[in-house]
């Protein structure tokens, strides 16, 4: 099923902060809810995502070098809009938060000090969220095709000869879609 790789085992999370130190404290307190990853980079941080993915959730500092938090989360969700994304931050006022929820789509704002214990459960219920959403997925999917196949027995019933003539496109369309190497043809 579509999605289903993410809920096999714990879910992956990548951290990202630019304090080591703070990195590897992120990842053991977390140690027993997820599979955590960590860069100390936003550009780092976005070839973990791209190498070592799909992840169930990514949470980052807000002040990074280079790139903030905020853009950070924005360009992961570009690249998986459905993974939760969370900041965390210990420079949070009400202009970076609405920043934050409206360029990276953040799921939680953390703050620091954070608490290892509250950290736990906002990745529990990133996760959970990431679940909700693909399965989500799947059911609009399975639906979808249902009422594709429905509609295709209804016309190859009423019209055989129109059913033929979409039989034909629809394999010349699979046969271009295969030569241009589209990923689902």
């Amino acid at each position: 099923a579509i999605g289903s790789e993410f809920m096999k085992g714990l879910p992956k999370v990548l951290f990202v902060d630019d304090q080591s130190e703070v990195l590897e404290e992120l990842k053991v307190s977390v140690s027993d809810v997820c599979d955590p990853y960590g860069a100390t980079t936003a550009e780092d941080g976005l070839k973990v995502f791209e190498n070592e993915g799909p992840f169930t959730v990514v949470v980052s500092d807000q002040i990074l070098p280079g790139l903030d938090g905020s853009d950070f989360l924005a360009k992961v969700i570009r690249r998986d809009p459905h993974v939760s994304t969370m900041l965390l931050t210990g420079h949070a006022n009400y202009t970076d938060a609405m920043t934050a929820v409206n360029k990276g789509h953040v799921f939680r704002l953390l703050e620091k000090p954070y608490s290892p214990v509250a950290l736990r459960e906002a990745i529990v219920a990133g996760a959970r969220q990431r679940q909700l959403i693909e399965s989500e997925r799947v059911l609009l999917h399975e639906t979808l095709v249902g009422a594709v196949n429905a509609l295709t027995e209804t016309l190859s019933t009423v019209k055989p000869r129109f059913f033929g003539r979409a039989q034909r496109v629809k394999r010349l369309a699979g046969e271009v879609a295969r030569y241009l190497d589209f990923p689902h043809p």
